[in-house]
């Protein structure tokens, strides 16, 4: 699935196909530091932060720096992230 066709959906609102999208993408490709970073900005969309902060650290630590992404787009993804850091996951 073309990473246009996910930001497409994901602008135009349909968040829940875009997630159901990426969520096929990573089944597929497990190790996909893109597909993850990817799921992180679907999940903030859908104020998931828990789901996001999780997504975001897995593409963070199978490619440290995220350099396929754009510097100014992980720092607004993070700020957006780490702004309810009390929301976070419980086992």
């Amino acid at each position: 699935v073309p990473k246009r066709a996910l930001v497409r959906r994901s602008k135009s609102g349909q968040l829940d196909k875009a997630q159901t999208m990426i969520q096929q993408v990573l089944i597929g490709h497990p190790n996909s530091a893109k597909a993850h970073y990817v799921q992180a900005e679907i999940a903030a969309r859908q104020n998931q932060l828990p789901r996001a902060r999780e997504a975001l650290a897995n593409a963070e630590r199978l490619a440290p720096g995220l350099p396929f992404a754009k510097a100014d787009s992980v720092q607004a993804l993070r700020t957006q992230l780490g702004g309810s850091a009390s929301a976070a996951p419980t086992a």
